[in-house]
């Protein structure tokens, strides 16, 4: 049903064109802020070496980065079972 309503809109007025516009971008920029904020299994991709990111163990979660040669997290390095990644969002603007 939404396919066909898009359709129709793509086909319409000029206004109904530019609001089906709108909507596939919404459509665009929602993929990717999902696919954004999505655990990677270390299986899939690796983060780049030295990128801090939130990782996932066995047990909990925590922020660490890859080495050339393995995990670190904060003491513990090289022996931490990660399972899955996400990239850190960004931190808040701070005005003074």
């Amino acid at each position: 049903m939404r396919q066909d309503l898009l359709h129709r809109a793509h086909s319409g007025s000029a206004d109904e064109r530019s609001l089906a516009a709108w909507v596939d971008n919404l459509i665009i920029e929602n993929a990717r802020l999902a696919d954004e904020a999505r655990w990677i299994p270390v299986g899939e991709r690796m983060p780049k070496v030295g990128e801090d990111v939130l990782i996932k163990l066995p047990d909990w979660v925590w922020i660490g980065h890859r080495t050339s040669d393995g995990w670190y997290s904060f003491g513990s390095w090289g022996t931490v079972a990660v399972t899955h990644w996400r990239a850190l969002t960004a931190p808040p603007e701070v005005t003074p």
